[in-house]
Parts: structure tokens; C-alpha cells; sequence
């Protein structure tokens, strides 16, 4: 094989919670020497931290970078880039740290109705590091009050409060033809403060621009999630050379969230499925024939036509033999 710069390989995302210990790998393959360095966020890694410490370890199969970082914590969130040189070029392989820790107190609590015998209370829900936050915990003391004074607190009561479908679509969605039958679209997660409880996947819809109905009439495929900070799906089995319009929902246990924006794509060209229609041949003089057509129907054109070309043969007049074939090709806007 002819000289090349060399290819880095690792991990794509790592989650670890709070003070555990993590260990990242990545591992350069290529034309030797090669040297292989690590960042954090773009920057050198900070030496002076004892809980990082950086193996670069040397073998026949090429080089690996071990990081190991102890007693993790949110800030140490980032994402690692290795990077390996040689005397070819260079690649670069990132690899994503989640810390994830317990939410901050809820925030902005407050009494939003009174009644005789019962209060309606709400809050905001508070940042919570890498995980999406699945229910609250709601502790409740009660004391009865008189002109005399107050009664003992009754005992405690604990409950928690119910889920609810994500409360925000996905972002950053975006759509682009692959093929003629194929459309690949990518998305960004909601903000994990919308989840209202574990996200489980997606609904990815798609119909022919144009076509009537509400959203309803939209066809939905279900998606896994991958965890990664952006996710993707390859709608199949489409029309050829067609636009299409595209929404997205998250669901979690308790049902989909708001579909996002409409987003738009067409299907790729593919060859035409049908001839040219209506071919009629006119001699005009001995040297001379004139021949004309019509496009074939456009619903089997799959794109738009740019030329068309001409096959003809000689014929022996005795015989009715064709010779050599041969072609001319015509563009569509000189016919």
C-alpha cells in the first residue's frame, strides 16, 4: 500500500457519574513513527491535575493513548481529541465526556392557588448535568391552626409526581437527499430540561409536499436512541426525484412531545423509466430525414432531461441489413 497519513480509532461517547474513575482509549494505526497527542476542548491536558494521568504506549500494532481521570466531576465534561502524526499527515478522533451528576435544587418555588384544603404548587425544573431528570420527590407536612396556636406537624407524606411527554421538539434538523429512493436527516437532541423523564427514542415523519391532510398524514418511523450528541436516520422506500416534507417528535414513556419545523428534501434523480413517446421519421431529401418525439410521461422522467440521443443503422436497400450503428446526441433544448 502507498504511503498514508496514519487513522485514529477510540471510543464516540462516555458517560461515568460523579466521582467514579473513567478510562479513554484511543489507538493510531499507520506508517511508523507516529506521534500521538491528547486534548481536552481543544487545549493541552493540565498536567498539573493529579487525577488525569496520560500512558502513551508504543506496540507492532501502532500507538495508544490511555487517559485515566479519577474522582470525576461535571467540569471535567469536554470533549478529548487525539490526534496522530506522521511523516504523511495527521488524523484526529474525538471522543465525548459526560459527567453526569444529581440536579441542583428545584428552582422558583411558589404557591400558585389556595384553597380551604388544598394549595397548587409549582416550581421550575433545575439543571441537571447529563441526565435527564425522571420524576420529583414531594415532601409534605401539615399543621392545623386555631385562635390558641398551632397542632404537632402530622407525618410526613411522600409522593412523587407523574412524568409528562417532552415538552420541546428536536433541533438543528436537517434533511438531504442520498439517493434516488433516500433521504437522511439529522437532529440534536431537545434541552434535557424538556424530557420530563427518560427520552426512549424518536418519531420520524415524512409525506409528499403537496399532498393533503394535516399532519396526520404523515408516515412516522420510530427511532432508538444512540446517546450521542447528534442523531441521524436514512428514510427509505421514497419516490424517485420527489420533494418531501420532514418532521421529527421525541417520546418518552408518558408519549411524543411537539412535532419540530417542516423541513424540506427531494429524493436524487435516477435514469429515466420510460422512452420517448411518439416517434415519427419523415425523409426530407435523399440525404436528409427529419425526426421527431415527444418527452416520455413525466411521472416516469425521474429528473429533468437533458438530451436525448439518436441510434441509427444504414439498411442495404436488397437485403434489409442493418450495418454499423450509430448515435447523435441531442440536447433538450436544441430539439
Amino acid at each position: 500500500m502507498p504511503p498514508a497519513p496514519p487513522v485514529v480509532s477510540g471510543e464516540g461517547s462516555v458517560e461515568v457519574r460523579r466521582g467514579e474513575t473513567v478510562k479513554l482509549e484511543c489507538h493510531a494505526r499507520g506508517d511508523m513513527p507516529i506521534t500521538l497527542t491528547v486534548a481536552k476542548d481543544g487545549k493541552s491536558l493540565n498536567t498539573n491535575d493529579y487525577r488525569y494521568s496520560l500512558e502513551i504506549l508504543e506496540s507492532d500494532n501502532g500507538v495508544r493513548a490511555e487517559l485515566r481521570i479519577t474522582s470525576v466531576t461535571p467540569q471535567d465534561s469536554s470533549v478529548i481529541a487525539c490526534t496522530a502524526t506522521n511523516a504523511y499527515g495527521s488524523h484526529t478522533h474525538q471522543m465525548e465526556l459526560k459527567v453526569q451528576d444529581a440536579p441542583e435544587a428545584p428552582r422558583d418555588l411558589r404557591v400558585t392557588r389556595e384553597g380551604s384544603r388544598s394549595v397548587t404548587v409549582t416550581w421550575a425544573a433545575p439543571p441537571s448535568p447529563n441526565a435527564a431528570i425522571t420524576h420529583y420527590s414531594v415532601h409534605v407536612r401539615v399543621v392545623a391552626v386555631n385562635s390558641v396556636g398551632d397542632s404537632p406537624s402530622s407525618e410526613p407524606l411522600t409522593f412523587r409526581t407523574e412524568g409528562e411527554a417532552p415538552s420541546a421538539s428536536p433541533l438543528s434538523v436537517r434533511a438531504v437527499g442520498t439517493s434516488p429512493r433516500e433521504v437522511q436527516l439529522t437532529w440534536t437532541p431537545p434541552d434535557k430540561d424538556t424530557w420530563n423523564g427518560q427520552l426512549l427514542g424518536y418519531y420520524v415523519g415524512h409525506r409528499k409536499e403537496g399532498a393533503l391532510g394535516t399532519g396526520r398524514s404523515f408516515s412516522f418511523d420510530t427511532v432508538g436512541v444512540t446517546g450521542g450528541s447528534e442523531e441521524s436516520w436514512t428514510v427509505g422506500g421514497l419516490e424517485r426525484y420527489t420533494r418531501y416534507i420532514f418532521v421529527l417528535q421525541a417520546y418518552n414513556a408518558k408519549g411524543p412531545g411537539p412535532l419540530s419545523s417542516e423541513v424540506f428534501a427531494s429524493t436524487q434523480e435516477d435514469v429515466p423509466e420510460a422512452p420517448p413517446e411518439e416517434v415519427v421519421c419523415v425523409a426530407l431529401t435523399s440525404t436528409r430525414v427529419e425526426v421527431t418525439w415527444s418527452p416520455p410521461p413525466v411521472h416516469l422522467t425521474h429528473g429533468q432531461i437533458t438530451s436525448y440521443t439518436l441510434t441509427y443503422t444504414p439498411m442495404d436497400d436488397h437485403t434489409g441489413i442493418n450495418h454499423d450503428l450509430r448515435a447523435h446526441s441531442v440536447s433538450e433544448s436544441n430539439r
